[in-house]
């Protein structure tokens, strides 16, 4: 009797952690959109991505705050400017917050799987796809492994990158990020890296900074916005 009883336990306890794992974030228009070929167009977006470094394969992941606006859009694109998808979630009242899964529905599983760390980048910001200025942020992830740095990819236009960041007392925070030497660099060529730890829940100021040639280009700013689970 006692073990028919440990069964049926685990056998609910396993249900219910599927059952509440169910919910994921919906495309906007039931349309998915990506491309992979030689002659992807780029962007040409300073920012390429922001995600917790990658540890292994598994579905893409968003960390999800109450945020004010009805949609994210969520872009994947590869190192080397083959593959590229840009599409556009909703978000209402149904939709749960913390760490949640888009529905990403690839024909190119096995490609996505063979690139490295370094090799793929995933944005996912809060409103539309169209807007020009990066504005909020939100962390986003692939795999379910624990992972501890973020990691910023950035097009630097073959400038130097510094990024700045406010650490939890208030003061700023600069560190120099580090250009990738090996493979091809179209989509971005830099890579930025800082500890999940430094992030507060809530809003975090960030600043990429560009030097060339002696002279500093225009800082590129954004919010990260981030819910600790």
């Amino acid at each position: 009797m006692k073990q028919q009883f440990t069964y049926w336990f685990f056998f609910l306890f396993i249900s219910s952690v599927h059952a509440g794992n169910t919910s994921q974030l919906q495309l906007a228009d039931n349309s998915f959109n990506e491309n992979f070929n030689s002659n992807v167009p780029v962007s040409g977006r300073v920012i390429a991505g922001l995600m917790l470094e990658k540890k292994g394969d598994g579905d893409f992941f968003i960390n999800l705050p109450a945020i004010e606006t009805d949609s994210v859009c969520f872009r994947v694109q590869s190192k080397d400017g083959t593959y590229r998808s840009i599409n556009q979630y909703k978000v209402d009242s149904k939709s749960a917050k913390g760490v949640i899964s888009p529905v990403y529905p690839t024909k190119y599983n096995d490609t996505l799987n063979s690139f490295s760390s370094e090799e793929l980048a995933i944005l996912a910001f809060e409103g539309k796809c169209s807007d020009k200025k990066l504005n909020n942020v939100l962390v986003s992830s692939r795999g379910n492994e624990e992972q501890k740095q973020i990691v910023i990819m950035v097009s630097s236009g073959r400038s130097d990158v510094f990024l700045s960041t406010h650490k939890k007392k208030g003061r700023k925070n600069t560190l120099k990020c580090n250009r990738i030497e090996q493979g091809k660099r179209t989509a971005y060529d830099t890579i930025c890296k800082v500890g999940l730890d430094s992030l507060i829940a809530g809003v975090n100021e960030i600043s990429v900074l560009r030097r060339k040639s002696g002279r500093m280009l225009p800082p590129v700013k954004f919010n990260v916005l981030y819910t600790k689970s």
